[in-house]
């Protein structure tokens, strides 16, 4: 039914609220973080390794009703891309869990991956809409970049350092330097706040 927690009688006053604090708080908290993903415009689905719909940003929910698939909470994803996450959740390996899925109904033509599986219930997945394309792609179609140089440029409009875009994409903080020097011309600016500006107003156009 959705219960979290209980206490049993007879009732202490003291951790009753205690409890009620704590899971109040979290879920602010989760509130919180939803509302920043549905504001940014991302298209992310949370569910458990069975299908089961946690959470969805709006245009997660949109897309995948465009498609024909039910997404409020409780419902399941298709069965078709249960069938993929068990089979990637189940082989675990790396190469495996970045594999993506193609799902297309109803003129949609859907991309699902892996964000995220700490190993716990709760999986992460990214939708892709293929007639968009991946944010990379679509930075590259815009100004003319290399996929390479459209991941760097992703990266710095999420306001991370060279040092963490080259952990990131597992490339040294001097490829990254020689990216971002491509990149400014490309886009004629001459700082990384005037290139993280015009790589948002393509990403969140339409959103």
């Amino acid at each position: 039914m959705g219960s979290v927690d209980f206490v049993s009688k007879p009732i202490e006053l003291n951790e009753l609220f205690a409890r009620m604090r704590v899971h109040l708080g979290n879920a602010r908290r989760a509130r919180s973080a939803q509302r920043a993903l549905d504001s940014t415009g991302r298209w992310i689905v949370a569910c458990d390794r069975n299908g089961r719909i946690f959470w969805s940003t709006q245009q997660a929910a949109d897309l995948m009703q465009r498609a024909g698939a039910r997404s409020d909470q409780r419902a399941y994803l298709p069965w078709e891309v249960v069938e993929w996450l068990g089979q990637s959740v189940e082989q675990a390996s790396p190469a495996v869990l970045r594999e993506a899925f193609r799902y297309s109904r109803n003129g949609q033509d859907l991309e699902f991956r892996i964000l995220s599986d700490g190993g716990g219930e709760e999986v992460l997945l990214r939708l892709v809409d293929r007639h968009r394309g991946t944010d990379e792609e679509q930075l590259a179609k815009a100004f003319g970049l290399t996929l390479r140089e459209a991941e760097v440029l992703l990266w710095i409009a999420h306001g991370k350092a060279n040092k963490e875009i080259a952990d990131i994409l597992d490339m040294s903080p001097r490829t990254v330097n020689k990216h971002l020097e491509q990149i400014f011309n490309k886009l004629m600016v001459e700082k990384r706040t005037s290139a993280a500006t015009m790589a948002v107003k393509v990403l969140w156009r339409d959103t």
